[in-house]
């Protein structure tokens, strides 16, 4: 794909995933860590890794991050 400009090569990208959509299982691939482009789902770790283990994310949070200080990636925040 050397000399292809990166809007052919994000069309590309986009076609292969909707493409491969109905083979999907549903999950979710959480480590992607990149910008969520619009028409793309941003990760949700509620969904991911359901309410219980959710549920201690966000009691750890508020453990050892109570000023949110590390939200920059997939964000859980401490309240």
């Amino acid at each position: 794909m050397a000399g292809l400009t990166a809007r052919y090569r994000r069309r590309f990208v986009r076609g292969v995933s909707t493409d491969m959509e109905p083979l999907a299982t549903r999950g979710q691939y959480v480590n992607f860590q990149g910008q969520e482009l619009a028409g793309h789902r941003a990760v949700d770790a509620r969904t991911v890794f359901g309410p219980t283990k959710y549920r201690q994310f966000v009691d750890t949070k508020r453990r050892f991050d109570p000023e949110n200080l590390f939200h920059v990636n997939h964000n859980i925040p401490p309240k």
